[in-house]
């Protein structure tokens, strides 16, 4: 968390763990006592104990593998019936600069499993990611997993994984329905940082001002019918006439390629073009019915 961007939303309460000393003081500086100095590990028990019966939102954002998976898991089985949700950045360098020594991500994964990808596969990186969500499912009983791949412009490579887990399907649509406009922070944030960079070192800025493929979710709204088109595929390939689903218990099915990109208002307007009927029974609980 940036340490410049405190919460001040008079019914969330964070605390905020930095291993770095530098980073700790900075912390320290905006947050005071709600700052923590000291490993993930060591101050886990201290936030869950904190947090009490009130729902729990925790972030980890670890510069390298994660935190240990039991350690994870720990945290929603000792908080059963209470709103409880994680929220995972998973570093692909992590995976990569790990995987010639995968006992390094032992304890991280939950198994030696990462042994089982072949050396030659290109492609593993994501199967790496599902798996992982998997493995802690197994040990957390109604958990889900929510992968979604961050990268710096619409058709570029995949920076990290940001995943969820939650038990709610009410988490589950928040999250889905959040990413577009997270998405367009991160690319803003990313795009001026660059901007900066190649100015303090001198670099010319030929294509300043020039936006090619989209770099943001704004420009991803000249792909709005591709998105939808999408969209409607996908719930053609998910119902079967006569069938109803509620978006949030599918939003994987749902969404899958045009996550982070897709509104919940895309997701109406495909299901609707279809002739779908599209129902609204309280917040977070939409459902589409395919007719027969």
């Amino acid at each position: 968390m940036n340490a410049s961007q405190t919460l001040t939303h008079p019914r969330l309460t964070e605390r905020v763990i930095e291993k770095s000393a530098k980073a700790a003081q900075l912390n320290i500086a905006a947050y005071g006592e709600r700052a923590l100095h000291g490993t993930f590990d060591e101050h886990l028990d201290y936030a869950v104990s904190y947090a009490g019966s009130a729902p729990m939102l925790l972030y980890v954002d670890p510069y390298g593998r994660p935190p240990p998976m039991d350690r994870l898991a720990s945290v929603f089985n000792r908080r059963q019936g209470q709103i409880t949700e994680l929220l995972v950045h998973f570093s692909r360098a992590a995976l990569r600069n790990a995987r010639s020594d995968h006992s390094k991500l032992r304890d991280a994964m939950g198994g030696d499993w990462l042994a089982d990808f072949a050396a030659g596969d290109e492609e593993w990186h994501p199967r790496a990611v599902h798996r992982y969500c998997e493995e802690l499912r197994k040990r957390v009983v109604r958990l889900r997993g929510h992968p979604v791949e961050v990268r710096s412009r619409w058709d570029g490579p995949v920076r990290y994984w940001l995943v969820l887990f939650t038990r709610s399907e009410v988490g589950t649509a928040a999250f889905y329905d959040a990413l577009p406009a997270a998405f367009q922070d991160f690319y803003d944030v990313d795009q001026e940082s660059q901007r900066a960079l190649r100015e303090e070192q001198g670099i010319p800025t030929l294509f300043d001002g020039i936006e090619s493929e989209p770099t943001s979710v704004k420009a991803a709204d000249r792909y709005r019918d591709r998105i939808r088109e999408q969209v409607g595929q996908n719930l053609q390939e998910l119902l079967k006439p006569g069938q109803t689903i509620v978006i949030a218990d599918q939003a994987e099915q749902v969404y899958r390629e045009v996550k982070g990109y897709a509104r919940s208002s895309d997701i109406r307007a495909a299901a609707k073009a279809l002739g779908y009927e599209v129902g609204a029974s309280q917040r977070w609980r939409t459902t589409i019915t395919r007719p027969m």
